[in-house]
């Protein structure tokens, strides 16, 4: 009798912890699928984002462009122009139902699928072409629970609206996509550690390319980490010296081996920016999953502790508990933070400032979400309570 009723508490608390995974995340009866990724004509008034697509999920045999939940060895390189329609506002992805219409929606123009060495002469040329911030690269890399289009269409309007660098790769995983995927989507990202570092070392090798900024979301930050940490131990200083921007959004890392991850990695160019939230369900929910154990992107910025491993870790952590829940976006709070990022102190080589330092920040916001004014806010605790 004990073992069947502790069989049906077990499967209760199957059927509860997916339940809060679907409402943590968002999760919807209906997702973008290929068909949204249908070619259409351009139309006048829309703007044109090229997007190279790195990673290591496996094409579709039947579409050699759309990139789907199955893990492949070889790494799949894809050249993508995002059209983003006249109507567009920041911050939004004016989602299709099916095909397209580029007047209204984020809709694809052209893709094409390029070999190893295209790939990256390419996302250098890009580079090449901008002047003083557009020989940047900006890397993205996504998060638990995200299916291709969403990857690709969240790395367009970032891109779009943010305008961190002229050449913009997306290094997208294979993702179940599923709130149930979470440790099929933790293996991928094990799995991906070693594609994501070439790709990053490849980039950092074109002489056109002045810096690299990566920026990770959720499962995506300890995928990124991981990668980083590699290129440290190899000793690769020259793709370590240009990378002039690292920020991690939602972090989905166990507090303890970020921190360790940390002390491999060293010093970097500029402190590491973490952007942490106390709402964060879905990390509330990994955090569960794990046993407990305490999540990077949950960190409370009223605890001294954290103001002391920031300062002695190089890390600028700036909670947007207050944006995310003014955007409504929750775990995807990144999303809002990016359409204020470039209003944050800019140092002339398009780092955010050395005034914004290692430490410990709110983003505090002053009105409606429509009309946002933010501004970083530093926390600095008493220095009688915090222990060395």
């Amino acid at each position: 009798m004990t073992i069947r009723r502790r069989q049906q508490s077990g499967r209760y608390m199957a059927v509860a912890l997916i339940t809060a995974l679907a409402l943590a995340l968002g999760a919807c009866a209906s997702r973008p699928g290929s068909s949204v990724l249908t070619p259409v004509t351009a139309v006048e008034g829309a703007k044109h984002v090229t997007i190279f697509v790195a990673g290591t999920r496996a094409t579709d045999p039947s579409a050699p462009t759309f990139l789907t939940d199955r893990i492949t060895a070889t790494t799949t390189y894809v050249r993508y122009v995002v059209s983003i329609p006249p109507t567009h506002r920041p911050t939004e992805i004016e989602w299709p139902t099916d095909v397209p219409d580029p007047t209204r929606h984020f809709a694809i123009v052209s893709s094409e699928r390029l070999d190893e060495r295209r790939f990256f002469v390419e996302v250098g040329a890009t580079a090449a072409r901008g002047e003083g911030l557009g020989r940047d690269v900006a890397i993205f890399v996504h998060g638990f629970n995200n299916n291709f289009p969403e990857s690709l269409f969240r790395t367009a309007q970032l891109t779009a609206d943010v305008h961190v660098a002229r050449s913009a790769v997306l290094f997208s995983w294979p993702s179940k996509a599923a709130v149930t995927g979470y440790l099929a989507d933790k293996d991928a990202v094990t799995f991906s550690r070693d594609a994501l570092a070439r790709v990053v070392e490849r980039v950092a090798a074109d002489r056109h390319v002045r810096g690299m900024k990566l920026y990770a979301h959720s499962m995506g930050a300890w995928l990124t980490m991981e990668s980083v940490r590699q290129i440290r131990i190899a000793k690769d200083e020259r793709t370590l010296g240009k990378l002039i921007d690292l920020t991690l959004a939602a972090p989905d890392i166990d507090a303890e081996v970020f921190l360790q991850q940390l002390r491999i990695v060293g010093r970097l160019r500029s402190p590491v920016t973490v952007l942490v939230s106390k709402e964060d369900q879905a990390l509330s929910i990994s955090r569960f999953i794990a046993g407990g154990q305490f999540r990077a992107g949950a960190a409370n910025i009223d605890d001294p502790q954290v103001l002391v491993e920031a300062r002695n870790s190089n890390l600028r952590v700036i909670d947007i508990t207050n944006l995310a829940t003014q955007a409504g976006a929750g775990h995807d709070g990144f999303a809002a933070f990016a359409s204020i990022y470039g209003r944050l102190p800019q140092s002339s080589d398009g780092r955010v400032s050395s005034d914004v330092g290692p430490g410990v920040y709110e983003l505090d916001v002053a009105n409606k979400f429509e009309t946002l004014d933010a501004r970083l806010v530093q926390r600095v605790a008493d220095p009688t309570t915090i222990q060395r």
